[in-house]
């Protein structure tokens, strides 16, 4: 079994345990709040989770919402680098790729499941099956003017290795943009161990805002612009009011829906939501 004992964002060393989820041992940075699995799962652990069937299975409410959420990304990218060579680490079914790809850019992904990437190159995009170590291995003299890594580094074990090799093959003024569940978000902090997103051995790093920045500066990045995002699908709200709601106070049902989504608004302007989004170049880059 591997351990960890340093903060995979900001390296710091004051780490305590605060949670034991699905009998892993979660700990916390005393410095940037990061929380991380310390006992991480082996290989064979990680194989069983990514190849279960249904696994990249999604609800078509889910596959709306991040539609919705991958044509705004697309308006920020292209006000920021509007054409060039696009790379989506982890591009699953290659949902952000349709729209790089209808927006012209020349796209390019990396997925480790076999029957995603095929799902996704069927679409005209070019994907590699397999790591993104891999894909570097035999890709070493491509760079890329937009890299996209979209709920991916939260299931990466050392996210300081991830990023840095993600950064090594960013053009000089390209730029990255990089997503993952916020624990510095109000619903994190209020549910604990109890937050949907707290899945180990499935997510094994939980990164803050400060998090972010200190795994940012150590990768050789800046943070040019950031936001937070996401709100619940109705069935996820369902599911909410029926797991934290006592049933006497359910007949409330139909306040508690738009008082709920007004709350995740809120949250999302106030940089406290579910999701956070950064977008990311070269460190000494205007």
């Amino acid at each position: 079994m591997r351990m960890r004992e340093l903060c995979p964002a900001c390296d710091g060393s004051d780490c305590g345990k605060c949670f034991s989820v699905n009998e892993y041992e979660i700990k916390r940075c005393a410095t940037c709040g990061t929380m991380f699995v310390e006992n991480l799962p082996s290989s064979d652990e990680l194989t069983a989770i990514y190849s279960s069937q249904g696994y990249y299975e999604l609800p078509l409410d889910s596959i709306q919402r991040i539609t919705d959420e991958n044509r705004r990304r697309m308006k920020v990218i292209q006000s920021i680098k509007p054409n060039g060579k696009f790379l989506d680490i982890g591009c699953a079914h290659g949902l952000l790729l349709d729209h790089a790809l209808q927006n012209r850019y020349e796209t390019f992904g990396v997925e480790p499941s076999l029957k995603n990437a095929q799902a996704a190159a069927r679409n005209n995009h070019i994907v590699f099956t397999g790591s993104l170590e891999e894909f570097v291995a035999n890709n070493n003299d491509k760079t890329f003017d937009v890299i996209t890594c979209m709920d991916v580094i939260e299931h990466i074990s050392d996210p300081k290795a991830f990023l840095s090799l993600a950064a090594s093959i960013l053009a000089n003024d390209g730029i990255m943009v990089v997503s993952t569940p916020n624990y510095s978000g109000v619903i994190a902090k209020l549910l604990g161990d109890q937050d949907p997103y707290m899945t180990p051995p499935e997510h094994l790093t939980f990164l803050t805002v400060a998090g972010m920045i200190h795994l940012a500066s150590r990768c050789g990045l800046k943070i040019m612009r950031s936001r937070t995002f996401g709100r619940p699908i109705p069935a996820e709200v369902d599911r909410s009011i029926k797991r934290y709601i006592p049933g006497s106070l359910r007949f409330l049902r139909p306040v508690m829906q738009p008082a709920i989504y007004f709350s995740f608004w809120l949250l999302n302007l106030m940089k406290l939501g579910l999701e956070q989004e950064v977008y990311l170049r070269r460190s000494g880059m205007p």
